[in-house]
């Protein structure tokens, strides 16, 4: 099982590293992030690639123990390391923890 990113530059190399045999469950919450998976696959001619719309948290639901042999999880990251390229995202960042905070306290008091 392998996660569905954006362009499926995991994916893809770990089919041309398994030669093309076997299987891999790319899994992601967005249909259409898996029908990039899907394109990106089929252009690169690595059929051992099945995507599938599943939130990663509840594959054991789908999937017994056994079904794989490895599994590789590209968790979601803080952003912060592109603040070079994008300083808005501390702004943003930073804005969405003064809301939880806020939002955390007005609870408490409700």
């Amino acid at each position: 099982m392998t996660p569905a990113p954006g362009r499926a530059e995991k994916t893809t190399h770990l089919a041309e590293k398994m030669n093309n045999e076997g299987a891999i469950f790319a899994l992601d919450l967005h249909e259409h992030k898996t029908k990039l998976i899907d394109e990106t696959a089929r252009r690169m001619g690595a059929a051992v690639i099945h995507t599938r719309v599943l939130d990663a948290r509840h594959a054991g639901d789908v999937f017994t123990k056994e079904s794989f042999d490895r599994i590789l999880i590209d968790a979601p990251c803080s952003g912060l390391g592109v603040i070079r390229r994008k300083p808005e995202i501390k702004w943003e960042k930073e804005k969405k923890k003064r809301h939880r905070r806020t939002c955390r306290h007005s609870t408490r008091y409700s």
